[in-house]
């Protein structure tokens, strides 16, 4: 019984970890955030309260992602013009004592012009986990009322996220611990 709730246990990471590989890192945060309630819960709440190896956890999660991608594009084209005389002033002393004065200017233009795009984009992940189910695995042989402990210390721990019909103790006849 005990070997085959670790099979399927691992069969369920192993789909996790594929799918996560298939749909981004998302999944696999999500995936990451379940393993680390199932750790905390065994070690602070089963392990302190039945003693090590008399249950174990598995924990169902029931999570929401929210995806938005905002997205920012700037452009613009720019031109730059630039006029200037070029060589001298054209005439002679003559013209300089004339009433009218004439000068040639020849002017030089250079253009240019630049254009530049950019684009931004933000993709943004939230997840919100919305409820848990918890599966506890026991041997039958710990008492009713230490699994009553259990179960309130779960639901004072998680008060908004399990609910007592949510916490389901299985039990099972567990073999001896090794004489060390």
């Amino acid at each position: 019984m005990k070997l085959a709730c670790f099979i399927y246990a691992g069969l369920v990471a192993c789909a996790v970890v594929a799918a996560s590989a298939g749909e981004g890192m998302q999944l696999g945060a999500l995936y990451r955030i379940n393993s680390e309630t199932e750790v905390k819960i065994q070690g602070q709440v089963l392990d302190r309260l039945l003693g090590p190896g008399r249950a174990f956890v598995f924990l169902e999660t029931r999570a929401e992602v929210k995806r938005s991608i905002s997205e920012e594009a700037k452009g613009g084209i720019g031109e730059t013009r630039v006029v200037s005389p070029k060589g001298p002033t054209e005439g002679g002393a003559d013209m300089a004592k004339s009433d009218k004065v004439q000068k040639k200017v020849s002017t030089q233009e250079q253009r240019a012009s630049q254009e530049k795009k950019s684009v931004e984009a933000n993709d943004t992940f939230n997840f919100t986990i919305g409820s848990l189910k918890l599966r506890i695995l026991h041997d039958a042989s710990v008492p009713v009322g230490k699994l009553q402990a259990v179960k309130n210390a779960l639901l004072a721990l998680y008060p908004d996220k399990v609910k007592a019909e949510n916490i389901v103790f299985v039990p099972a006849a567990f073999e001896p611990a090794p004489a060390k």
